[in-house]
């Protein structure tokens, strides 16, 4: 298993119906969306409560474990992450 520092936030958006959480990795140049909420929350806390369960989940349980790495294990994996180029 990798032991370096991984760059991992949580952040909430407005969606539609409400709020979701977002969990998103800082790789080079590039944000690789790892998980986000599967539905909205009513209000802006609770998003946030469910996405800090969610990512101390994600710490609890190993990234490597998941099948959560920096380095993707097969093309699928690869294919099944959102990536946001930045400028």
């Amino acid at each position: 298993m990798n032991e370096r520092l991984r760059h991992i936030a949580l952040t909430v958006e407005q969606v539609t119906g409400g709020y979701g959480w977002l969990l998103f990795e800082s790789a080079g140049k590039r944000l690789v969306v790892l998980e986000r909420a599967k539905q909205p929350y009513r209000t802006y806390l609770r998003a946030l409560q469910a996405g800090y369960e969610a990512l101390a989940l994600l710490s609890a349980c190993g990234l490597h474990e998941r099948g959560i790495g920096h380095e993707p294990a097969t093309r699928e994996a690869e294919a099944a992450r959102e990536l946001v180029e930045l400028d």
